[in-house]
């Protein structure tokens, strides 16, 4: 994860230990008997690394964008329909949460890399490219998240944020809150990052 984000190793392993001690990634036996790390937990190791550069945070943030649904407000049905074979069979449209999608995006890449699905998907207008064209992205002070695939974009965010009475959802509010700033910025990761991320995944994690 850190040769493929290109953040320190002693900083993604603080991420991990801090991730490992709340429960979002098993603790397990280590060398030879080391069992395999799951999609969902390099999902949302990944998705710490996106949203904050503290490791001490990197649980809170995990829970607080892994847990983003879709909004239906910003997806709509030409989406689903232009999707290719490779990313409707994936199920990613019916994703229940931010995290569950960003696991599908490494899965595919991990899984289907030698497939014609896969190979088929290498397309941008009609253009053939090294790989299949995704991002996937965080924008911390507007409190959402996103999974790009083309031209596609799959938007994810509370449901009440659309609720002008914020004051009805203190959970929320404070979430927010903890993101708050006056810079706005995108944090993403493209194809090349996720591919050599899901290259280390073995087939059955």
């Amino acid at each position: 994860m850190a040769e493929a984000t290109g953040i320190r190793v002693a900083s993604v392993a603080l991420c991990v230990r801090h991730l490992r001690e709340s429960g979002l990634i098993e603790s397990g036996a280590h060398g030879v008997n080391a069992r395999s790390v799951t999609y969902v937990e390099v999902a949302r190791l990944l998705i710490a690394l996106l949203v904050t550069d503290k490791p001490s945070r990197a649980s809170q943030a995990t829970q607080d964008f892994g847990g983003m649904q879709i909004n239906t407000a910003c997806f709509f049905e030409e989406t689903k329909n232009g999707l290719c074979s490779l990313w409707k069979e994936s199920g990613i449209v019916n994703s229940l949460s931010f995290e569950d999608a960003v696991a599908t995006v490494i899965r595919v890449f991990s899984e289907k890399h030698d497939t014609p699905e896969f190979e088929g998907a290498k397309l941008y207008d009609n253009v053939p490219l090294y790989l299949p064209q995704v991002e996937i992205g965080v924008e911390p002070e507007s409190f959402c998240a996103f999974v790009r695939i083309n031209k596609d974009l799959i938007r994810f965010d509370h449901a009440y944020r659309i609720d002008s009475e914020i004051s009805k959802y203190p959970e929320f509010k404070a979430a927010r809150g903890r993101y708050e700033s006056q810079v706005k910025c995108t944090r993403l990761v493209d194809q090349d990052v996720v591919d050599d991320i899901a290259s280390v995944m073995g087939p059955k994690t």
